[in-house]
């Protein structure tokens, strides 16, 4: 078994497109946004490649923060492939992004999922995270 953490690369394009759809039920083409995501400086995306093969990633975005007085960071995206779940991919990925988040100097890093998603809430209490509010949503129709 081999498994590397590593920032994702403009050739992982689409395997990441195609576990975005796995991880979503929005069928949308990602490709160029995926580009942006690697060419902005605020952002970062790691993946795992397990033998080889890209199974998961984490995306993770850096905002200053003049309410904390400094770097927050936001992890926006965790996903690992169904069938490489229960490996400890997802907590090696977001060990990778507390550690880079840490070297960066970051004073919070947040995460929020759903609700009902009570497996994902106990993933990330195990890691540290703590609830201390709620996220609020509105969305916007837009045509890609």
């Amino acid at each position: 078994m081999s498994l590397v953490i590593r920032r994702a690369k403009l050739k992982d394009v689409r395997v990441l497109g195609d576990l975005f759809l796995q991880a979503s039920s929005l069928s949308l083409e990602r490709g160029e946004i995926l580009r942006k995501v690697l060419k902005d400086a605020n952002s970062e995306l790691i993946v795992s490649e397990f033998n080889g093969e890209v199974v998961g990633f984490i995306h993770q975005i850096f905002v200053l923060d003049p309410f904390h007085g400094g770097l927050n960071s936001y992890i926006v995206n965790l996903f690992v492939k169904e069938s490489c779940r229960n490996m400890e991919i997802g907590s090696q990925l977001v060990r990778k992004a507390l550690k880079n988040a840490e070297k960066k100097g970051v004073i919070e890093v947040h995460v929020d999922t759903e609700e009902s998603n009570v497996n994902a809430i106990r993933f990330y209490e195990s890691h540290g995270f703590r609830k201390v509010g709620i996220i609020l949503e509105k969305s916007f129709s837009c045509s890609l």
